[in-house]
């Protein structure tokens, strides 16, 4: 089909300076469409079949480099909607060249980056840090797995296909050594920076279409009341994982993720009631959802401990020393922070009987349903309560 840049001055339209607007026609096939250029021409000096401004001075040389960056810029506008797989009309072609269709890049890294750069700017208002974090980690994810798999920076958007996703997810949880849940979240990061392209008309198909995500039910891990105590009572002997035990603990009885209780500030988060009770409220940065929870005794003596002001250190040297304390104190259960949280929501609420829409309240959850999987009875309260049957029963 054929692609045709005309550009003009029409006489007919000279305004009192005596000036007429430089006017372009594209042309595709048989349609056309005229756009005015931000530009005005003595009609005298136009020369139409060189497609020109006669003359030499300053203004007219910039005029005639202004017409051949405008054609350059039109025709490279072609290009670009058939490398895009968008049909080349004189619609598009005009939207592009006026920045109706945004002029996006084409490559994955590039494109991931814009992206995140977006959530940045957005952090702390519609976006909160937990998702902004996700997506960093997973674009440096990605990043390593061109370097390794294909020695390279970056990667065309056309490139990525059902063999490329399969391999990055095989990256992620082989070399990466990273479980499977979470390289599921990885892989429906990299599905939102795909879709985005396609919608876009960067890419003419969703390299996705036949790709199948699933999570695996996971338990969800917690300890017992006489876990809890077994390691709130002890001496590790040691600042640094003492310090990181009692901000475990200060969890267990808050219910607050790692990265609320780096941010955990007095002056900010405690409030005291009409009847001097003194109550957490902070907003997860995971959900923007905001938390309310009474501030138990055992968490406000940690804090008094460090003087309301929690020492903190990285959430990897946190998970690490937490697998020494549980090594010190005899737990074989996969230690890390958010077992405090599954902790709280398990052995300190529900199973004494707090109700499920108060924890869901001081969980921060978005509804109960979310709340529910929490709800485990702990052996020994069965146990308990099974007694209390048997002594209604006894014949």
């Amino acid at each position: 089909m054929n692609f045709n840049v005309n550009f003009n001055v029409r006489p007919t339209k000279v305004n009192k300076a005596g000036l007429s607007p430089l006017e372009c026609s594209i042309s595709v096939g048989k349609e056309r469409k005229l756009i005015i250029l931000p530009r005005k021409i003595k009609p005298e000096m136009w020369n139409q079949k060189f497609q020109m401004v006669e003359g030499n001075d300053a203004e007219t040389n910039e005029i005639n480099l202004f017409i051949q960056t405008s054609r350059t810029k039109l025709f490279e506008c072609q290009s670009k909607l058939m490398m895009r797989n968008i049909p080349v009309t004189v619609e598009t072609v005009k939207d592009l060249f006026t920045g109706k269709i945004k002029d996006k890049n084409t490559s994955l890294v590039t494109l991931y980056q814009e992206h995140n750069d977006e959530y940045m700017e957005m952090r702390g208002k519609s976006i909160t840090y937990a998702a902004w974090q996700k997506h960093s980690t997973t674009l440096k994810h990605i990043k390593s797995f061109l370097k390794e798999k294909y020695n390279r920076e970056d990667i065309q958007l056309n490139e990525i296909n059902k063999s490329f996703i399969e391999s990055w997810f095989n990256y992620v949880r082989t070399t990466l050594n990273i479980g499977h849940n979470t390289a599921v979240n990885y892989m429906k990061n990299l599905k939102k920076i795909c879709l985005r392209a396609w919608n876009d008309g960067i890419i003419d198909k969703n390299p996705f279409a036949s790709i199948r995500l699933s999570l695996e039910k996971v338990d969800v891990d917690f300890l017992t009341m006489s876990e809890i105590k077994k390691i709130y009572n002890k001496d590790c002997h040691c600042d640094r994982l003492n310090q990181v035990k009692d901000l475990f603990i200060f969890s267990c009885f808050t219910g607050l993720a790692y990265i609320d209780t780096a941010e955990f500030d007095v002056e900010k988060h405690i409030k005291i009631d009409d009847n001097g009770n003194e109550w957490i409220y902070k907003k997860r940065e995971k959900t923007g959802i905001l938390s309310t929870v009474p501030l138990l005794p055992v968490a406000k003596q940690i804090l008094e401990k460090y003087e309301y002001k929690l020492p903190i250190v990285s959430n990897v040297k946190t998970n690490a020393y937490l697998k020494e304390i549980a090594d010190i104190c005899g737990i074989k259960k996969n230690l890390h922070f958010h077992v405090a949280r599954h902790s709280f929501a398990t052995s300190v609420t529900l199973n004494n009987k707090v109700a499920l829409t108060s924890v869901s309240k001081m969980m921060g959850h978005t509804n109960t349903k979310i709340t529910q999987r929490y709800a485990k009875v702990i052996e020994s309260t069965l146990v308990g309560e099974m007694n209390d049957v048997a002594n209604l029963i006894k014949m």
